[in-house]
């Protein structure tokens, strides 16, 4: 439902607050995030260069000059959009990729269902990175490109320190990345949003896939019996 006509956002608002790490979202927070929701779809839609500040004002019920208060242009919202897609994603996969807690193989499980939960949450923002790639601006471009190569980084010794330790199986490592990511960011363009399978339930089942093709199974014992003589 788009909300009615208001210069602030007071309406949604007012209407949607809930708690985010043990807090109430402010005003000013839920707008934000719901500004960013109707600009990935309009991007993702009609492009970058074919979506106006005046067209994402529209589907709030805003004035264009009240988004000045969350953004102070059209850029700005790119690169929000971006930094919540790859940079968020690489910086996930670092964190995982570091935590001397986790075993090799509950790091690839980790880091399978975060990345395939993102996807799933905000499909609009990863299909507007790709749809919209020829449009973003040269830095943002740039920004965009480096977190996607340390995204196949992260995930590349992830996978090289389970083949290392012998619970994974020996596949080129980086190959496996792609395909795996390449796999994640699919569910953008297949999963609706209001379909019969929720995105806990996409992630679920991309993680035990993944995991069952690349989990080394131990060999069975085998018992040779002797014969008498």
């Amino acid at each position: 439902m788009v909300p009615g006509n208001h210069d602030d956002g007071g309406s949604l608002a007012t209407r949607k607050r809930a708690p985010v790490g043990g807090r109430v979202r402010t005003r000013y927070e839920l707008v934000e995030t719901e500004l960013l929701a109707r600009a990935a779809d309009l991007f993702a839609e009609r492009g970058y260069n074919g979506t106006s500040l005046q067209d994402i004002a529209d589907t709030m019920g805003m004035t264009r000059p009240a988004i000045y208060h969350y953004f102070e242009n059209k850029d700005a919202l790119l690169v929000a959009l971006v930094d919540g897609v790859t940079e968020g994603r690489a910086a996930l996969l670092r964190s995982i990729r570091f935590d001397a807690k986790l075993s090799p193989e509950e790091k690839l499980q980790q880091a399978m269902h975060r990345m395939s939960l993102q996807v799933a949450e905000y499909s609009a923002r990863f299909r507007l990175l790709i749809l919209s790639a020829a449009d973003l601006p040269k830095r943002i471009a740039t920004q965009n490109e480096r977190a996607r190569r340390d995204v196949t980084n992260h995930l590349t010794a992830i996978i090289a320190e389970g083949i290392a330790a012998g619970t994974l199986h020996d596949v080129d490592a980086q190959v496996a990345s792609h395909i795996i990511v390449g796999m994640c960011n699919s569910i953008a363009w297949w999963l609706q949003p209001d379909g019969r399978i929720t995105p806990q339930a996409v992630a679920d089942l991309v993680t035990e896939l993944t995991l069952r093709s690349l989990k080394r199974r131990p060999r069975k014992a085998t018992f040779v019996r002797k014969t008498q003589k």
